[in-house]
């Protein structure tokens, strides 16, 4: 099966979002609530007893580990994903081989790979750490059906992810 696509910004956006898919969601959401009320903890100390500048400090440093987690992480997200979806991508996928053309190069899938499906993209990790991001609409139903069919094969492990489509 060959594949040829180009990949825009948001589709490697959620590709990104489903590789950290253990570091988004609810585990974001619980660590800045956990940094929320230490940063209000931290206030009430400070207003308590204001001789005690330190209180402030650990106030401020929560207030910008909340902020980085909520906006940094997917501003910095944005910037890698506009640098990788200039070109075009073209590999080809035989029974347990997946070989790019540029840079030319031969990955093998086995059962150490992780193939993540979301909305709009696939996301294939293999043991190598290599990535690759398959958008669905360059994949025919055929296509898609044989990519599973593959993966199965090759026991791969696969992983169905919901992104929240938000602006960020």
């Amino acid at each position: 099966m060959e594949l040829r696509y180009k990949l825009t910004t948001e589709e490697l956006q959620e590709s990104f979002l489903a590789l950290n898919w253990k570091r988004e969601g609810r585990s974001k959401q619980i660590i800045v609530m956990v940094l929320a009320v230490f940063s209000v903890f931290f206030l009430i100390c400070y207003m308590r007893k204001p001789e005690q500048v330190y209180f402030v400090l650990m106030t401020g440093l929560g207030v910008l580990l909340m902020l980085y987690l909520l906006y940094g992480v997917p501003i910095l997200r944005k910037r890698r994903a506009k640098k990788l979806s200039r070109g075009e991508y073209r590999m080809t996928i035989h029974d347990n081989i997946i070989h790019t053309y540029e840079p030319e190069q031969d990955t093998e899938i086995n059962h150490k790979a992780v193939v993540l499906y979301s909305d709009n993209m696939v996301t294939i990790r293999a043991q190598n750490k290599m990535v690759f991001s398959i958008p669905q609409r360059a994949l025919s139903e055929k296509e898609r059906r044989k990519l599973i069919q593959l993966m199965q094969e090759n026991q791969c492990r696969t992983i169905h992810i919901v992104t929240e489509n938000r602006k960020e």
